[in-house]
């Protein structure tokens, strides 16, 4: 029901209603926090708490049709045809999501096969420090992409709007990265504690990943959005493949740093594929690469700086470091910024922080 519910939920998206199945998500919610309050009076808590959450997604799963009905029109109808027609369309996808999920798990999986349980715990810690952070691309494409399919039916240019977002990710996992790589050592122990020290040298290899992970992760939401979806299960089948050779090649060798290795290499490989993928269907990132580099540059130069200081404040002091290089070299325009702003519907926010910014700058 849950799978159907999500489904549904995608006309809202596309058509830039997401508020209707939150709120019906919310309703649920309600409903299954009243029926928890009987808890106390039942004989099986547990048998009556799966029945009450199945109960509570009835109301929104039947509210759904009505909305798609009234909203859009949308009737419940199965046919051959569309039913052949989606399950083609659709392989693509589901190969792409089988093939990613075994990219994030094989180098574990290669690493118990060759060497001990400290070396794979020491590197699967590493990768819980990092697997969390994939829902800031989830979350920005979530708000992207109903503007993309938007402007793509009502055959405007997408162009602006694409490069805002790569900027964006490049900026998040680019901080992300410099910032843990140079405390590291501290910021594990202070997170994970003494014991998983040895973790800091993969886990620093994994947040740079990231960077090339983040941009795939948009570029291919892009792609599907251009109806290029079987570039998806490419990008992905050449991360498994090449991740799986260079983890059997480094592994015995360098055990969970070598693991990390594997996936940057696989990680940087499957980028270039997808900016050959970009400028195949006619589309070439423009993010400004020399006021990029020149932010970048300054920035792991401070943060390195700041490194010889202890960890929590070097922490509050790459905060400031990052505002202040950020607005020094200019990396947002100002068009950039209120269209962030615009995307979480603070447009009239953003153009009060430009103006009291362009007395500071």
């Amino acid at each position: 029901m849950v799978v159907v519910r999500e489904l549904m939920a995608t006309p809202f998206k596309v058509n830039l209603k997401m508020h209707y199945p939150m709120l019906l998500s919310i309703f649920d919610n309600l409903v299954l926090m009243a029926m928890i309050f009987l808890i106390p009076f039942v004989s099986d808590p547990v048998l009556y708490f799966v029945i009450a959450y199945a109960v509570s997604n009835l109301p929104g799963f039947i509210l759904s049709f009505y909305f798609l009905n009234k909203k859009f029109g949308y009737k419940y109808e199965v046919t051959f045809e569309k039913s052949n027609w989606l399950l083609k369309e659709s392989f693509t996808l589901f190969g792409f999501v089988v093939l990613t999920s075994i990219f994030m798990q094989i180098d574990i999986v290669i690493l118990s096969a060759f060497k001990d349980d400290v070396n794979v715990g020491i590197y699967s810690a590493g990768t819980r420090l990092t697997m969390p952070l994939s829902i800031i691309p989830g979350a920005i494409v979530t708000t992207v992409f109903p503007i993309l399919v938007k402007r793509l039916s009502d055959k405007e240019s997408t162009e602006f709007i694409t490069n805002l977002v790569i900027k964006l990710l490049y900026f998040i996992s680019f901080v992300m990265a410099a910032v843990f790589t140079f405390e590291s050592t501290s910021l594990v122990t202070l997170v994970l504690g003494h014991e998983f020290v040895n973790t800091a040298q993969s886990a620093s290899i994994l947040y740079w990943c990231q960077i090339f992970l983040f941009f795939g992760f948009y570029s291919l939401s892009v792609l599907l959005a251009n109806n290029q979806q079987h570039y998806n299960f490419m990008y992905s089948g050449i991360q498994v493949a090449i991740n799986l050779i260079f983890c059997f090649l480094l592994i015995p060798k360098y055990s969970y740093v070598g693991a990390a290795i594997a996936k940057l290499i696989a990680s940087f490989i499957s980028f270039l594929f997808i900016l050959f993928a970009l400028n195949k269907f006619g589309f070439r990132p423009s993010i400004g690469r020399y006021r990029v580099l020149v932010w970048s540059i300054i920035l792991a130069g401070v943060l390195w700086f700041a490194s010889m200081l202890p960890v929590i404040p070097y922490l509050i002091l790459a905060g400031i470091a990052v505002i202040i290089v950020t607005l020094f070299t200019k990396l947002f325009s100002d068009q950039e910024i209120i269209t962030l702003f615009k995307l979480i519907n603070r447009e009239e926010l953003g153009k009060k922080l430009i103006s009291k910014l362009s007395f500071i700058v």
